[in-house]
């Protein structure tokens, strides 16, 4: 099982897949509630709420590590959203979901700066759970070797956090598997170049499969 399988196994690159099909037509849909959003539809705003809360949520959680500012956090997000809905502009194959990303990015860091906190420990529960394929419902011996592969991957995914240039790689990752959001997208949510994204999300991947390969002796 390669690198990419084992923190996503569902995910696909290929434009043609049906995954990705469904994907572009869910991307449609998001951007058709945005424009109702911003023609003062409530309704609209409210069914993005619903569909973007526990995904916005989860990577503040995962971030700050306690419920109560996570939901703090998460709630400024979604209100200066709706405070500036003009300000959203629709994109070629990119959802809404990463214009709400970008706003949450830019809290968070609003939220380490005033409260003095460094974005850089990394524990296993901060992992998103998606981003690790859990073991299957199968034999116990199968569900063993996958749980351990699972804890090696989120201990590499753990040391490349830690290292100087490697935030930037796993918050690229986190992104990418976790959340099954498209280069384009997560270019768009922390405002970085699209080519700067790719170039993150493949060091990254080569950062862990060196460190998978120390971890085994290899």
């Amino acid at each position: 099982m390669g690198l990419k399988e084992k923190l996503l196994p569902h995910y696909q690159n290929n434009e043609d897949s049906p995954e990705a099909i469904e994907r572009q037509k869910l991307i449609i849909e998001e951007q058709d509630l945005m424009r109702m959003a911003q023609n003062g539809r409530g309704d609209a705003f409210g069914k993005l709420y619903e569909r973007y809360l526990p995904k916005i949520y989860g990577y503040v959680y995962h971030r700050v590590g306690r419920h109560e500012i996570a939901e703090d956090i998460a709630a400024n997000a979604f209100t200066r959203a709706f405070k500036n809905l003009s300000k959203y502009t629709p994109k070629e194959n990119i959802s809404p979901i990463a214009w709400f990303f970008r706003i949450t990015h830019n809290g968070l860091a609003n939220w380490y700066r005033d409260n003095h906190r460094s974005n850089d420990s990394l524990s296993l529960e901060d992992t998103p759970s998606a981003l690790i394929n859990k073991p299957a419902d199968n034999s116990p011996e199968e569900s063993v070797e996958k749980r351990e592969e699972r804890d090696r991957v989120i201990n590499a995914l753990s040391k490349l956090k830690s290292r100087r240039m490697g935030r930037d790689q796993y918050e690229v990752l986190v992104l990418k598997y976790g959340y099954n959001m498209s280069d384009r997208e997560i270019a768009e949510a922390i405002e970085k170049t699209y080519g700067a994204v790719k170039a993150l999300a493949h060091r990254g991947l080569v950062n862990l499969r060196t460190i998978l390969k120390e971890e085994n002796g290899d």
